[in-house]
């Protein structure tokens, strides 16, 4: 028990926070590199990783987004959606670590 509580506070730590996340970044990436090698440019293990790289980076960007009610012609929202879509895909792979770390250790 003593062990486990050594462990909770690492991880609760500034320096087990970095940790934790680095370690993360470098098995997302490995596991990526490893399924795309795998299946060959299977074009289904890249919507898998796109779409969980979609979650994290639509969360982040609508916490960096106004709340604000936007009036546009139809055809801008279509462009609006489709930009937002892609950019949550980029700023998903830099943010799902560091997200997926932060629920790890919510749970301790």
């Amino acid at each position: 028990m003593e062990e486990k509580n050594k462990v909770v506070a690492f991880l609760k730590s500034t320096t087990g926070r970095i940790v934790l996340t680095v370690v993360l970044y470098i098995v997302i990436f490995s596991m990526e590199y490893f399924l795309i090698s795998v299946f060959n440019n299977n074009g289904a293990v890249f919507v898998v990783i796109a779409i969980i790289m979609a979650y994290f980076g639509w969360k982040a960007l609508n916490r960096i987004t106004p709340d604000l009610f936007v009036i546009m012609p139809l055809g801008h929202w279509f462009w609006y959606w489709t930009i937002k879509g892609f950019l949550s895909i980029f700023v998903g792979a830099i943010v799902a670590p560091y997200q997926i770390a932060k629920m790890i250790i919510s749970k301790f």
